[in-house]
């Protein structure tokens, strides 16, 4: 009887495996979110008592769990040989690595800078003065900027580590294989921002 549900599942995977990752995904996001909250009477808008890092870490889980998971159910060992492979290989000159480190953060940073200059409420935290409120929910020292400047650095390269390890790790090659580079950018850039804005708010 397990072993004809291990089929099962590894055949829904098969035949659906872009639906089944955003599925796990934000099963593991979102539910999880919602168990640390303590139930759905948990979801609420104002300040909670819960720490913040375990809330922060379930959130940016799901993507990560679920490609590596699914990369094993959907082709064995292989699968995984593949995905952990696809991690050390480099497709182009370091450079465009290093601009694709950079258009993000850079984009944001003028586009606030820009923004500051109409209101003070978009002024980067680097320049803010006392401890930034980001900072606190970390418990990192906002007032030292360095250490907050790297404390950044370094969350903006976890989150995008273990997100991608799903996004570009399984769904991307998923996607590519039956649709056009436009449709899957689209498809698994709206599904992305749909759970972002989901776990943000």
């Amino acid at each position: 009887m397990k072993h004809g549900k291990s089929n099962n599942i590894r055949n829904l995977v098969l035949n659906h495996p872009v639906v089944v990752y955003y599925f796990v995904t934000f099963l593991i996001s979102w539910g999880g979110l919602v168990l640390i909250l303590g139930g759905p009477g948990g979801i609420t808008s104002k300040p909670t008592d819960v720490p913040f890092l375990p809330l922060y870490l379930v959130t940016v889980a799901g993507p990560g769990i679920a490609g590596v998971l699914l990369s094993g159910l959907y082709r064995g060992s292989k699968g995984y040989r593949d995905f952990f492979s696809r991690l050390f290989k480099w497709r182009v000159r370091v450079k465009w690595y290093v601009a694709a480190l950079l258009i993000a953060p850079v984009t944001v940073f003028t586009t606030l800078l820009a923004l500051s200059l109409f209101s003070p409420v978009f002024l980067p935290g680097i320049f803010s003065s006392g401890n930034n409120p980001v900072a606190s929910m970390f418990g990192v020292p906002g007032g030292d900027k360095i250490t907050f400047l790297l404390f950044v650095t370094i969350i903006g390269l976890f989150n995008g580590f273990v997100e991608e390890l799903g996004w570009t790790g399984f769904v991307t090659p998923k996607m590519r294989s039956n649709h056009n580079l436009i449709t899957t950018g689209f498809s698994v850039g709206i599904m992305w921002d749909y759970g972002t804005c989901f776990r943000i708010t």
